[in-house]
């Protein structure tokens, strides 16, 4: 049996072929699955994230007894470090006064010409004291005083020689001294007495290895003060 369409091409129904409905529901299944797997990859990222947090959390949480105790720790050692540049500070700035003295003194010559009652042919009639700084001490060695030596005390030194001789004895025994260094300022011969009235400026080294007493001085200091006496000061 054979049918026939008599309508007009215009009013004809076509009949199209089904295979992009198919394309049509392949594409939207398959933009579902990528927006699913997306989605679930992402929070699974997420979980895995936060899990990572909270326990980073714990770990912190844990560790701050220990960090607490690292900075207390921390705290106690810089107040140590202050009190040990305290006390380095005074040490440095320590001055042994009666050793330094008793020392100066030990260094004058010990004179057999000397008048009965009193070892030394110089009398010191004053000695005075200043504590150099190092910069100072470095400037007065550049300079070329105390013989190029860096001197942390400094002793200013007047009084009398029995004669000429003595006075050459005492300028000696500092000048070959490792310890001593001296600058002589001025001499003046006293007509009347018959001895040398001087003043000088005594630098001494803070310690010498091996330092020695001058010749004809003992180990010990001598009898009388630093200002007063007929002994080696006055």
């Amino acid at each position: 049996m054979i049918k026939l369409n008599l309508l007009p091409k215009t009013l004809r129904r076509r009949v199209e072929p089904g295979w992009w409905r198919l394309a049509a529901v392949g594409f939207a299944g398959l933009a579902l699955g990528i927006t699913a797997y997306l989605y679930f990859s992402t929070l699974s990222e997420r979980n895995a994230l936060q899990r990572e947090q909270e326990q980073l959390q714990i770990e912190v949480n844990s560790l701050q007894r220990f960090i607490a105790e690292q900075r207390r720790l921390e705290q106690q050692r810089t107040e140590l470090q202050q009190v040990i540049a305290i006390r380095s500070q005074l040490e440095q700035s320590k001055v042994n006064w009666s050793d330094y003295l008793a020392a100066v003194i030990n260094q004058i010559p010990r004179s057999s010409s000397a008048p009965s009652g009193s070892a030394f042919g110089v009398n010191l009639k004053s000695i005075g004291t200043k504590l150099l700084t190092p910069a100072e001490s470095q400037t007065a060695a550049q300079s070329g005083a105390y013989d190029g030596k860096s001197a942390r005390v400094e002793f200013d030194l007047r009084g009398e020689a029995l004669n000429e001789r003595e006075l050459i004895r005492f300028v000696d025994a500092f000048e070959s001294s490792p310890r001593f260094g001296i600058n002589f300022r001025d001499s003046s011969l006293d007509l009347e007495r018959g001895v040398y009235t001087f003043s000088a400026t005594v630098g001494l080294v803070d310690s010498v290895p091996g330092a020695q007493p001058a010749p004809g001085s003992t180990g010990s200091a001598p009898q009388g003060s630093a200002t007063g006496g007929g002994q080696g000061a006055r």
